[in-house]
């Protein structure tokens, strides 16, 4: 029965899956409920892991809903005039290949005295 369901558990991702806490958390890592005393409720409305876990097998690439799901993220960029004509070159051909010529001039008037264009 535990080889089922740590085959079960890789397949679907493991959703409402216990594992016993004997060795088949290793197994059935995916779960957050260890042994026979630790059923979904207790995930649901008081241990801490919300009450919204990945349905549908999507459990084998995504994490139950938590906080931050709700927090935006982002990310700051900030080149220096030398790191950008470091990568100038392989941005402006990326751009080009993808046919953003935008893009590459965007690059290639920051750094037109170095390229001489």
């Amino acid at each position: 029965m535990h080889a089922f369901c740590c085959n079960y558990g890789r397949r679907t991702g493991g959703e409402v899956l216990a594992a016993q806490p004997d060795g088949g958390a290793e197994a059935v890592s995916e779960s957050p409920f260890l042994g026979q005393y630790s059923p979904e409720p207790v995930g649901d409305y008081l241990a801490g892991p919300n009450h919204v876990l990945p349905t549908s097998g999507t459990a084998r690439f995504y994490s139950p809903l938590g906080v931050d799901a709700f927090i935006k993220k982002t990310s700051v960029i900030s080149y220096t005039r030398p790191a950008l004509e470091r990568a100038a070159g392989s941005i402006i051909k990326l751009a080009e290949v993808e046919g953003l010529d935008a893009h590459a001039n965007a690059v290639k008037i920051r750094i037109k005295d170095k390229i001489g264009r």
